[in-house]
């Protein structure tokens, strides 16, 4: 089986959406195809009866249907949804738009560069929204290290990388959102700074790696030939990604470990390509913490002298 070494690294939404070179939200949905309007329509049966207590949520330009939900469900445009990212468009800059299978409508931004351990992030606010019920209107920070396109979804108690948004129409909620956003964006990046400081001053041993490698891929004993070669295939992806060059200098820290590990999840190949395979690793990168956590979990439990 052929080895990917992450040759070639690009964010998990590089292939996805539209690109926009755009102001104002507006601009962005228009040039991304979003500027659509949705509304709940009833839903017939066979018999051309009326089914009561629920609607279809149907876009406007083609009739396609989100989802059903019921009659008090409030259908918020994609204009409306994200207006109130206008109120920081100063601060942004506007990349890309799109909509995913399951219905997950998105628009991505960055902020300024900053230097982390000698490093470049760059910020970027992934704002998502839903007409089918099932993703509230959010805002997810997720730094992205620019020497390898690693994106990075680590949620901290003290400042969480993913923010609620309710949906206002009213011009001063929209202020109060975007300068919360934009608040928690900064308190999150201070304290993303300061984890990592404290991440490349905790030392990991050659042994500690193997342990880590080792238990995050088990090699059990009932395993088919195929699944045993998937498993050397994870553990030598997760080690070569820990010994790159843009990792040298904290190969022997647990900072190392966690930059290798984002490396690893941000672009690896899935187990089993299908159409939305891309998609659904931008969302499993972006909006779930759960894999970051449970691998910082599994690296202090291994170096716990």
């Amino acid at each position: 089986m052929a080895i990917n070494l992450f040759d070639n690294r690009t964010t998990t939404f590089a292939a996805l959406g539209e690109s926009v070179n755009a102001v104002s939200v507006e601009e962005a949905l228009t040039q991304g195809n979003l500027n659509y309007k949705v509304e709940k329509k009833p839903i017939y049966l066979a018999d051309g009866s009326i089914i009561d207590g629920q609607k279809a949520t149907v876009r406007g330009t083609d009739n396609h249907v989100y989802g059903i939900v019921s009659d008090k469900y409030q259908v918020v445009q994609n204009e409306d949804s994200f207006g109130f990212i206008d109120y920081m468009k100063d601060k942004i800059q506007f990349e890309k738009v799109g909509e995913t299978k399951s219905g997950m409508i998105y628009l991505i931004a960055s902020l300024e560069p900053m230097q982390i351990l000698g490093d470049e992030y760059k910020p970027h606010l992934i704002f998502r929204n839903s007409h089918n019920g099932r993703f509230q209107l959010q805002t997810t920070i997720c730094p992205l290290r620019i020497v390898c396109q690693n994106q990075f979804n680590i949620a901290f108690k003290e400042s969480p990388n993913t923010i609620t948004i309710r949906h206002s129409l009213r011009a001063e909620e929209k202020l109060k959102d975007a300068f919360i956003v934009l608040q928690g964006t900064a308190e999150y990046m201070k304290n993303f700074n300061i984890q990592a400081e404290k991440w490349a001053t905790t030392n990991v041993s050659y042994q500690d790696v193997s342990r880590i490698i080792n238990e995050l891929f088990p090699m059990e004993d009932d395993m088919k030939d195929f699944q045993r070669e998937r498993v050397d295939q994870q553990r030598l992806l997760l080690r070569k990604a820990f010994e790159s060059d843009d990792n040298r200098n904290f190969r022997s820290t647990m900072w190392g470990m966690i930059n290798a590990y984002s490396d690893y999840i941000t672009h690896r190949e899935p187990l089993r390509k299908t159409e939305t395979s891309q998609e659904n690793n931008f969302v499993a990168v972006t909006f779930d913490p759960t894999l970051m956590r449970h691998f910082i979990e599994l690296v202090n439990s291994k170096i716990v002298a």
